[in-house]
């Protein structure tokens, strides 16, 4: 493992203004650091990312290793110490954020305030599981199965694989970029909004159910249940070519009280990255 060295949170202010993902500056009583993360990883296999103090972002590269970069806010008389961890000695290794438990027994409310956010590139052929408490989860990239998992925190996906991904009470987009995908994928949330936008070309049986709004820009048969609002729609979305045995994805999503849309787009190929052409 390589650990790079943190960065004063002046110089990190100097940059913020340039930097789209970049943490907010802190006041004058929080400091930031910026500290990188690195370790060897074999293509293939599973890995687990877990942060319950901020955002997860997941990016793919080419090379075959794990990379972390982390954004650590906190107050300046917290002795407490963030650090990412990789447990890979029993079951699929896991990232893991986690900040000392120090000797302190009642800290200061302002101190809660204290967050991570983590930054992870990654193998693009390994299988992930991603899970965040109330920070977001944002994934691009990734061809094998993934699992995404939030209580309150929204979920970006940009993908080329299977998925399930839930979060409670946050919104969730998917952009499934192509390919299809051969094992079943599912989004479900309570009250959150759940969005998913297919690439061109794919061939997708889809299943819809909440008591929230549905829009789609595909044909739906839509059943209601008698006397409520609770609804159901199923669509099969895409042409087989001629003389081909169809093979459809399977994609369900449910929410209990949240919008739903099943969405379009012209998007037909992807870089490796899944980045758009």
């Amino acid at each position: 493992m390589r650990v790079i060295a943190s960065f004063p949170a002046a110089l990190l202010a100097a940059t913020a203004a340039v930097a789209a993902d970049e943490p907010p500056v802190a006041a004058a009583d929080w400091t930031i650091t910026r500290n990188e993360w690195h370790w060897p990883f074999a293509v293939g296999g599973a890995l687990a990312v877990t942060n319950e103090y901020g955002d997860i972002r997941v990016r793919v590269h080419d090379k075959d290793e794990i990379d972390a970069l982390a954004h650590i806010q906190q107050h300046r008389d917290d002795p407490r110490l963030a650090a990412i961890t990789l447990d890979d000695k029993a079951g699929p290794p896991r990232l893991v954020v986690a900040y000392e438990a120090g000797d302190i027994a009642e800290p200061p409310p302002a101190w809660r305030r204290r967050r991570v956010d983590l930054t992870v590139f990654v193998p693009s052929r390994i299988s992930l599981t991603v899970t965040t408490r109330a920070g977001l989860a944002e994934v691009r990239g990734t061809r094998r199965p993934l699992v995404v998992t939030t209580q309150n925190g929204d979920i970006r996906l940009r993908i080329e694989g299977p998925v399930e991904a839930r979060s409670a009470h946050g919104a969730v987009q998917v952009f499934f970029l192509g390919g299809g995908w051969e094992a079943d994928s599912a989004i479900e949330t309570a009250t959150g909004s759940i969005e998913a936008i297919l690439a061109e070309g794919l061939l997708v049986d889809a299943a819809l159910a909440t008591h929230g709004r549905i829009t789609t820009d595909y044909s739906l048969l839509v059943t209601r249940r008698p006397g409520g609002d609770f609804k159901w729609g199923r669509a099969l979305i895409g042409v087989p070519p001629p003389g081909a045995m169809p093979v459809y994805s399977r994609l369900t999503m449910r929410s209990n009280r949240g919008a739903i849309a099943l969405l379009s787009s012209a998007v037909q190929s992807v870089s490796p990255r899944g980045e758009l052409q």
